[in-house]
């Protein structure tokens, strides 16, 4: 295999951002027992990262149509018929496989039905994303199964913790606000030029390069935010360890979150230099929700390597594969 294809097949799978693979960890964080020199840690960090890979280019090539509309996309891997489909139907089917081997043998039969049911989700979310209404649903699922995978590998199906469901609940809402919020308002313009169906089609009206966001968007995407911020104080109060501090730094990412969320979706023009300059903070307080949620357990130290080792993976690799700056990943 040559150079340029092992390149094709790493920008394919997006290896810049498998740093944020790290999902069903949190799982297994919150329900305890799991700490970083514990093998389980190594083999769902192993798990999560395949899933990944694989789910970026299943998407890849699910949307291929799509994608060879959008000129903003033509970069792309399969757009530019740097691999073909077929290597990324192969890419998929022995990831997939790696994937649910290394669960199996090394984490049992809980985490693997979650990492199942985290793909069945995933793959049902790519064949139906942006033509089905409501697709951002399956997309957090998948997500919060990733969760559950973790949360089973430390303990049972009928001992999962109160803490671990927070801790499952604020993946699938910020998820979804993720896709569903933020991608939807990223991609409304091009997704409008493709006719795709998605929740901010429905409820944003584009004018030339002027957008009218109706009511029913700006209430879900502060309801959601809200949500996952609620959730995690809760989540915290469930600790008699919890400090005080804890909830300070909570409520301080959740204004952050929610004052960057109004600035937004609170425009009237389509500037998407500007929005990614609020995307990015949104993203960065609301990924240490669930971290911090769990700081009693899990300490300080761990929540800054959760929030720090990712960010510097991307940027590095996303410099060496790309050769391009930071931007907010498509999904987890």
């Amino acid at each position: 295999m040559s150079l340029s294809s092992i390149r094709a097949y790493l920008r394919l799978c997006r290896i810049e951002y498998w740093g944020f693979g790290y999902v069903a960890l949190l799982g297994a964080f919150a329900q305890g027992g799991l700490v970083l020199s514990s093998g389980p840690v190594a083999a769902l960090l192993v798990a999560n990262v395949l899933f990944v890979a694989w789910t970026f280019a299943h998407n890849d090539f699910c949307d291929l149509e799509l994608d060879r509309k959008a000129d903003a996309l033509d970069e792309r891997v399969l757009v530019r018929g740097d691999l073909s489909p077929m290597q990324a139907v192969k890419l998929v089917s022995t990831s997939i496989a790696l994937m649910l081997t290394i669960s199996f043998t090394q984490l049992g039969l809980g985490p693997t039905l979650g990492f199942a049911a985290a793909s069945v989700l995933a793959m049902s979310y790519d064949a139906i994303s942006k033509r089905v209404l409501g697709s951002d649903l399956l997309f957090g699922a998948s997500a919060a199964c990733l969760a559950l995978a973790g949360a089973l590998a430390v303990g049972s199906w009928g001992s999962v913790s109160d803490l671990a469901k927070c801790a499952i609940a604020i993946v699938f809402v910020e998820h979804l606000f993720f896709n569903a919020i933020e991608g939807g308002l990223k991609d409304v313009m091009s997704d409008g030029r493709a006719r795709a169906t998605t929740f901010a089609q429905r409820f944003i009206r584009v004018v030339g390069e002027r957008i009218e966001v109706s009511r029913t968007f700006l209430v879900t995407a502060f309801g959601l935010k809200a949500s996952s911020i609620a959730i995690a104080l809760y989540g915290a109060s469930r600790s008699a360890a919890t400090s005080w501090s804890t909830y300070l730094v909570l409520i301080a990412l959740g204004v952050a979150a929610l004052v960057f969320t109004a600035r937004l979706v609170l425009r009237d023009r389509y500037d998407w230099p500007a929005m990614a300059k609020d995307l990015m903070p949104i993203e960065m307080a609301s990924r240490l929700f669930v971290p911090v949620m769990l700081v009693h357990a899990i300490g300080w130290g761990v929540v800054a390597l959760l929030f720090f080792v990712p960010a510097i993976w991307y940027v590095t690799l996303a410099k060496l594969v790309h050769a391009r700056g930071m931007e907010l990943p498509k999904r987890f």
